[in-house]
């Protein structure tokens, strides 16, 4: 068993029955709501809810832990038999995105990483290159569903989600540059400038690609597809409707998922 000696102990029931991990995984994740108190403990208590991290970090820094680090929390999709969870409250709603780690979180989170390394020697200091490897990573790193495709699928094991980009881009970042770095570090072996340019390279490709902040176009892509389903509607009003409406609709649509495809 083990418990963070620095967080509240608030344990919800699937503490006593939830089965037992031997973790080698640490996941951070975003719990975006409304401003105000985020009752997420509470939220998590309640038996609709199938769903469960093993720790929560307030926006003032103030830790609870739900669950030992040794049971399963369902937070991780395939990684959830392996890994231990972190929620990261969030006031911004996610509109227009979900903002940056407050420096009470930032302070927090490294010291709650150096004791889970210390805790959890299988949770190794590196950043997973695969969704199967050790390490310390984000929720939405190995992409995102697409339920319209129009940017193309790219099935992320650790969620069924559909255009997740937890725990936010902003957020992200500070993992990569400062948050992660500040875990890693060893009093005997500093976290090097190689170590740091292979994070921001990581970091560089995978905005590149778009990978880990799809959000800006799939918002695009939906409000062009509403305007094109507003225009298809006033259209089928219309009598007769002809062949060549529908035609040109449909035209019209696949050029858009052209374009967003390039």
């Amino acid at each position: 068993m083990a418990r963070c000696p620095f967080a509240i102990w608030d344990p919800i029931p699937e503490n006593e029955t939830q089965s037992r991990i031997d973790p080698d995984l640490f996941v951070f994740h975003t719990a975006v709501d409304a401003k105000g108190l985020t009752r997420l403990v509470a939220y998590f208590r309640r038996s609709d809810i199938h769903a469960e991290s093993t720790f929560y970090i307030r926006l003032d820094g103030t830790l609870k832990q739900m669950l030992d680090t040794t049971v399963r929390s369902d937070a991780t999709g395939s990684a959830n038999r392996r890994a231990i969870s972190i929620e990261c409250e969030d006031d911004s709603h996610g509109k227009p995105y979900i903002a940056p780690f407050s420096d009470a979180q930032v302070k927090m989170l490294i010291r709650l990483g150096r004791w889970i390394r210390e805790a959890h020697p299988k949770v190794l200091p590196q950043i997973p290159e695969h969704s199967g490897d050790a390490g310390f990573g984000w929720h939405s790193m190995w992409g995102y569903e697409d339920p319209i495709n129009l940017i193309g699928p790219k099935h992320n094991p650790w969620t069924s989600a559909f255009g997740k980009t937890c725990p936010g881009r902003a957020r992200i970042k500070q993992l990569v540059d400062v948050i992660l770095p500040a875990i890693f570090e060893e009093e005997d072996d500093m976290f090097t400038d190689e170590d740091r340019e292979m994070l921001l390279r990581l970091n560089g490709l995978a905005l590149a690609e778009n990978r880990w902040d799809p959000l800006p176009r799939l918002q695009a892509a939906d409000e062009a597809i509403q305007r094109i389903e507003r225009d298809v509607a006033e259209l089928k009003t219309r009598k007769p409707v002809t062949a060549s409406a529908n035609e040109i609709a449909s035209k019209v649509i696949a050029g858009i998922k052209a374009w967003f495809l390039r």
